[in-house]
């Protein structure tokens, strides 16, 4: 099972699927309808969350702690990242309605490709398109 590790500098989180007797995986979803409104309106094109996404989601809306999400290729950790920006953007916009001066956000995702960093920037542009935020990506290729 799912279990944590807490020490004076950080908490491990392993979470790990549950198996039944009938050795199938045991998915507990987070269903978008159930998310903040803002996160509704630009997670639009899915569901609900994947089984790791479900997990975290707790983490990342109730604290403000750093996360660092190591998983399998294919496994949701793009959508995490992205889940923390608009946790980050949710953040400003009740500051700002309560006319608190906030500074404006910088959000930076470090991909090792060019071919990736451009498909994350469309995605980027996707969900945050109801956003004022400039979406760009810098690349090392020339």
């Amino acid at each position: 099972g799912s279990y944590k590790i807490t020490t004076p500098l950080f908490d491990e989180i392993n979470i790990s699927f549950i198996i039944n007797r009938n050795n199938k995986k045991i998915k507990e979803y987070i269903k978008l309808e159930n998310l903040p409104d803002l996160f509704k309106k630009a997670l639009n094109s899915i569901k609900n969350l994947n089984y790791i996404q479900s997990k975290i989601y707790p983490m990342i809306i109730n604290n403000n702690d750093n996360i660092l999400l190591c998983a399998p290729t294919g496994s949701g950790k793009t959508l995490v990242a992205f889940l923390c920006a608009l946790k980050v953007l949710l953040l400003i916009r009740n500051l700002a309605f309560r006319k608190i001066n906030m500074f404006s956000p910088s959000i930076f995702y470090l991909a090792p490709m060019k071919a990736l960093i451009k498909e994350i920037t469309k995605k980027m542009g996707y969900i945050f398109q109801n956003f004022e935020i400039d979406i760009i990506d810098v690349t090392t290729d020339k």
